[in-house]
């Protein structure tokens, strides 16, 4: 009898030891994870169409702006002064960015290790700023504090839900809540160490080189009223594509910059935007996807290991996404008279 309640005693021991060392590595699998995955809140800036991530450094948590169409990331000078970063070294940079116009510049640039919720990692930073749009001219460049750029955003994949202003970063993939009718647009792109580009179809028309620019939100003032843009065509890209497209329908409505469009529908790939706001600028050399086209979906996914960008809606929510006032007014607009310039006043305030 002994010898049994010895062999019990021993199993239920070894049942006690393995239960304890069960929990220890399922503990231990848990902080491993959390550790490659957690979930933020966004943050909120200047432009409410830019997206705003939370970055710490040195304990103090700051607004960054996730820009894909930066090289590298930025913090101001200002800003850097007040938490001590010095420049580590500097660098003489010819630049050539939404103009064809060149100009060169001394850079400044520091290395600093930040932490976006428990995910840690290093980054250089350019001591800079400004961000400039569309030509060289002060007018049009925006002051910027902190941006996040790629060669940060390639090393996590990003979860963005605009419904709830969270954001979702991990090392490796992120398991996405998709709607049961979501409407999924796939942008694969090619990532070279400066931008990052893809090809698209529109109405049918292969557009090459377009780049994707989460930085890019700038209100261009028409009819005397700001309005954010979709997307910033290259006169030639734009030529290509009313040329191949005969049912291409758009308004075009008068700007010292260039000529802006609103356009009734076009089909990007295989999902099909309702009230699109376009702009032609002749000195572009490339088409751009702007901060204010992604704003326009429910969910942006940025996988940087397979090089792909998922931008989810669904049908149930498209009455904002459609921009339907758009619509009225091209419709009113195209009603009254080609020339738009002096449009009466029943008609400008449907803008």
């Amino acid at each position: 009898m002994k010898s049994v309640g010895r062999v019990i005693f021993f199993i239920i021991s070894l049942i006690i030891v393995l239960c304890i060392i069960i929990v220890s590595f399922t503990i231990i699998i848990i902080n491993k994870v959390s550790e490659k995955e957690c979930t933020v809140e966004m943050h909120e800036g200047n432009d409410q169409n830019l997206i705003y991530i939370p970055v710490n450094i040195n304990d103090s948590i700051l607004p960054f702006i996730f820009d894909t169409g930066a090289t590298c990331s930025l913090i101001s000078c200002e800003l850097a002064q007040k938490m001590g970063l010095r420049a580590e070294w500097t660098e003489f940079w010819e630049i050539s960015r939404y103009t064809e116009k060149v100009w060169y510049d001394t850079i400044a640039f520091t290395k600093k290790n930040i932490s976006i919720g428990s995910l840690k990692t290093n980054g250089v930073f350019a001591l800079e700023g400004y961000k400039g749009y569309l030509i060289d001219d002060i007018e049009y460049k925006q002051k910027v504090l902190t941006i996040i750029g790629k060669e940060i955003i390639d090393r996590f994949h990003w979860l963005f839900n605009f419904a709830d202003n969270t954001l979702t970063i991990s090392s490796k993939g992120i398991a996405t809540l998709v709607m049961r009718d979501d409407q999924i647009l796939t942008l694969g792109y090619n990532s070279d160490d400066t931008s990052i580009c893809m090809d698209i179809t529109i109405d049918g028309v292969l557009l090459k080189n377009v780049e994707f620019d989460t930085g890019f939100s700038k209100s261009i003032e028409v009819l005397e009223k700001a309005k954010n843009f979709d997307i910033f065509f290259s006169k030639s890209d734009f030529e290509t594509l009313t040329s191949k497209n005969s049912n291409l329908e758009a308004v075009y409505m008068p700007n010292d910059l260039g000529k802006a469009y609103i356009i009734d529908s076009l089909q990007i790939n295989d999902i099909t935007m309702q009230g699109v706001l376009a702009f032609v600028q002749s000195d572009f050399t490339q088409t751009y996807i702007t901060a204010d086209f992604v704003r326009r979906f429910r969910m942006m996914y940025f996988d940087s290991t397979n090089r792909k960008i998922h931008l989810y809606t669904s049908p149930s929510d498209s009455i904002r996404h459609h921009r339907r006032e758009l619509q009225i007014f091209r419709r009113a607009v195209q009603n009254y008279d080609e020339d738009t310039s002096n449009l009466p006043s029943t008609i400008t305030e449907l803008w």
